[in-house]
């Protein structure tokens, strides 16, 4: 966590004072407040007089704020910048009315704060989540966990945007406290969830940061995008960022409470002179009160839960553990999580174990501003993997041999970009603003080149760099000291994709350096390359890539080059980085190591930029997916959006609709995983670049198009069911035209309609008869509710689709 070097500092000093330390005493709460309010000061709306800060006063906090932020690029300061614009105010922003001698607005008009809010419906955008666990009673630390499994069966990973806990800030027991952490933190992990948006309140810094990313949500709220707090514990977080927060955006956040208040109304005032849930109320948060959850989701003995322990997930058999670790089974808290995304106000366990074991579990909810919008982008997801460099998991091979997992057992989705020329083309500041919005759009995976092919070795970086010492690649162009050279911009931009969440597949040269030139790499040099690579990047997160788009066995493009670089990758990687290759067009990488070879892990194809049907380009990878011994498979170049057809834009351009078309042929005829690419970005072109192949957009307006904001919903589907056992299987088709895939054990089918229309299934393979059904649609993520195959018997049935766009037939046995 970085922070601005302005009036935090204070607040940083307050806090760091008030909080270290068990037993520690009690810190002065409004003084932390008003610290924390300059921190993240309130748009120029502020009710007048409000804590005694005059609104003028505000106005100018937040215009040398906004100074301060030009010059910083990171997410924090993106999203501060963008809430502070949503609100009018920029660094050149002139005083509000009644300030330096304009006119005074009317004073707005104030909501009665005992109003009751209505109840959330179905699902909510953002959510926030505040929790102790560090003292007192021990549900917290099953509480904490079921909260977060709640929200990951409903794909809702992405709307969880602040999250403190080890909220008890008066004192904390140490034991307490690493329990609550590991429940916390074990969840966000095994679930899926975005670490980076996790605050320990029993930290000095945490409890800073949190508070200050937890105003700036609040300031972001508006009418069309609430905010959902689930106050599952002390108030004090909550209070410190309602009392810093603008107050006419309060209104639009909702704090969901249950009981007499979460945490009871009197605790904090009569042990410690906290806050209390009124006292949230008074601030202006809506109040959103449900029935105490004791009497469904309180304690029970613990064969109420066995389901989770034999459900063979891991996470789920996690999750039982800390039950276990509670004792008493008390998941009460997590009720409140349950009534945000369903309305239902006194949940039971039965419900809790129908959503958590469901097979017809409702696709995930999304932002309407799904993808980067100019409103305000989603928080960055970064798919299923906690934020930092060391927080990245290592990914393996599946038992199955068919996808890619981490060593509990949680499935990893690949769900590339291609960003070919990210190290020759791009500087820091652009490096950073790719991959802070691939991360956003949900990817998990850069595809970028060390040894780039356009010019690569000898057109210099845009900071003056080259990577190699006379083109040798046993000579990589090191030089002593951090930030001065072509290999520590590379260390910066797989550190950034790291910390966003996302592996880098490092392509060690493009096929140009061994086949039609310039041919640098050989058998001679390979190895000594590869050892540096895996020496220096081993440690990351990355899979390293070999072979680059050449024809196999011709020219230098032989195995043995390429199996000398992974000797000696092999050699120095000490963390066992899975290897593939990548082929020419239309060509597997089994063309140059056959399934039975140990050099490469993991098979990828090459399918096409030609004018051809979806079903042919699967071919290849039907193909692969047959060899044995069994290799997962991956296309990791194929139908480019914004690319035109057969290189010729005289015969077109391909769209959204040829990429999505792409991607799910590709999974649902047995992909572990899928590449999206962009015509413009894959080259980082912009205008007065030289442009190898032709291109219509500057690379910084095609990170936005709209192929790149929907490929995330097909990682989603996927996810959303169960994984490991899904096969694809045409024979599900009776007539029409797409493509099936199913679990083997029979709960749930889907097939792909590339433009609608009917489609014949023959449901004999699901364990229902009268199977649910719901078409999702690939643009939006969105499901609706569809019609049963026409009265026919089982086995057979007739389903038709929205409309003629692209759909997603999805059959739960139910």
């Amino acid at each position: 966590m970085r922070f601005f070097a302005w009036p935090a500092v204070a607040a940083l000093a307050v806090l760091a004072a008030a909080t270290s330390g068990v037993g520690a005493p009690a810190p002065d709460v409004e003084a932390t407040a008003v610290q924390v309010r300059e921190i993240t000061p309130a748009p120029p709306d502020a009710v007048p007089g409000h804590a005694g800060q005059d609104p003028c006063d505000w106005h100018a906090a937040a215009v040398r704020l906004a100074g301060s932020l030009a010059g910083e690029d990171d997410a924090r300061a993106r999203r501060l910048r963008d809430a502070l614009e949503r609100q009018g105010i920029t660094a050149d922003s002139p005083p509000p009315a009644g300030c330096g001698g304009a006119e005074q607005d009317d004073p707005p008009q104030e909501r009665d704060p005992d109003d009751t809010a209505p109840a959330p419906a179905g699902g909510v955008g953002r959510i926030a989540v505040a929790a102790d666990g560090n003292q007192h009673d021990e549900d917290d630390w099953a509480s904490a966990p079921m909260t977060l499994a709640i929200l990951a069966q409903r794909g809702l990973q992405p709307n969880l945007v602040n999250y403190t806990y080890d909220n008890h800030i008066w004192d904390s027991d140490p034991t307490h406290r690493e329990n609550m952490t590991e429940s916390v933190l074990g969840a966000a992990e095994r679930f899926g969830f975005d670490r980076s948006v996790f605050y320990d309140a029993a930290d000095p810094d945490g409890l800073a940061a949190g508070v200050e990313d937890l105003t700036a949500e609040i300031n972001a709220s508006t009418p069309d995008d609430e905010l959902t707090i689930v106050l599952a514990g002390p108030m004090e977080t909550a209070w410190m960022a309602f009392d810093a927060a603008d107050p006419q955006a309060r209104g639009n956040v909702r704090c969901v409470s249950h009981g007499e208040g979460t945490f009871n109304q009197t605790h904090g005032e009569t042990d410690h002179g906290g806050h209390s849930y009124d006292d949230v109320i008074d601030l202006g948060c809506r109040r959103t009160q449900i029935p105490d959850q004791n009497s469904n989701l309180g304690p029970t003995d613990m064969s109420d839960w066995d389901y989770l322990r034999s459900s063979g997930d891991p996470a789920m058999e996690w999750l039982y553990s800390r039950l276990e670790l509670a004792e008493k089974g008390d998941v009460s808290d997590a009720g409140m999580a349950y009534f945000a995304i369903t309305g239902e106000e006194e949940p039971t366990r039965a419900d809790l174990e129908s959503l958590l074991t469901g097979s017809h579990a409702e696709p995930p909810r999304r932002f309407a501003s799904e993808g980067i919008s100019s409103q305000r982008p989603p928080p960055a997801r970064g798919g299923q993997e906690p934020a930092g460099a060391t927080g990245l998991a290592p990914v393996e091979v599946s038992e199955n041999g068919r996808f890619l997992q981490h060593p509990d057992g949680r499935p990893f989705f690949w769900l590339a970009d291609t960003g070919w020329e990210l190290f020759h083309r791009a500087d820091r500041e652009d490096a950073r603003l790719y991959l802070d919005t691939r991360a956003a759009q949900g990817f998990t995976v850069i595809q970028a080149v060390a040894l780039a092919e356009k010019g690569g070795l000898d057109v210099p970086t845009p900071a003056g760099h080259i990577p190699l010492v006379d083109d040798d690649p046993a000579r990589p162009d090191v030089r002593e000291g951090p930030d001065n050279d072509y290999w520590d911009d590379v260390d910066h931009m797989i550190d950034h994709a790291n910390d966003q969440g996302m592996y880098v597949a490092l392509w060690a040269a493009w096929g140009s350096m061994v086949q039609d030139g310039p041919e640098v790499l050989d058998a001679s040099n390979a190895r000594s390359y590869g050892e540096f690579l895996g020496e220096r990047y081993g440690g990351k997160g990355v899979f390293f890539v070999l072979g680059g788009d050449r024809e196999s066995n011709a020219g230098g493009n032989t195995p043995q080059v390429w199996s000398a670089l992974a000797e000696g990758i092999r050699a120095t990687d000490t963390h066992d980085r899975l290897i593939s290759f990548h082929p020419w067009g239309e060509e597997s990488s089994t063309e140059m190591f056959p399934n039975d070879s140990p050099v490469i892990d993991f098979n990828m194809i090459q399918g096409s930029h030609k004018n051809v049907s979806f079903a042919e380009l699967t071919t290849l990878l039907v193909d692969d997916y047959g060899r044995s011994p069994v290799k997962p498979v991956i296309d990791s170049e194929v139908f480019y959006e914004e690319h035109p057809f057969n290189w010729n834009s005289d015969e077109g351009w391909k769209t959204a609709s040829h990429a999505r078309g792409a991607a799910y042929f590709q999974v649902f005829s047995g992909a572990a995983g899928h590449t999206y690419g962009d015509g413009a970005v894959h080259q980082f072109w912009e205008p007065g670049m030289d442009a190898p192949y032709e291109v219509r957009d500057a690379w910084q307006d095609a990170i936005l198009h709209e192929g790149a904001t929907q490929m995330h919903h097909l990682k989603d589907l996927v996810l959303s069911r169960s994984y490991a056992d899904r096969v694809p299987d045409q024979s599900l088709i009776t007539s029409g035209t797409g493509r099936a895939i199913r679990s083997q054990s029979g709960s749930w089918a889907m097939v792909y309609l590339p433009e609608g229309g009917s489609i014949g299934v023959d449901t004999s393979a699901l364990a229902s008869s009268s199977p649910q059904v719901t078409w999702f649609d690939p643009r939006t993520g969105e499901s609706q509710p569809g019609e049963s195959h026409n009265g026919e018997a089982h086995g057979a049935g007739t389903y038709t689709a929205p409309d003629e766009q692209d759909w997603v037939l999805v059959l739960d046995a139910v």
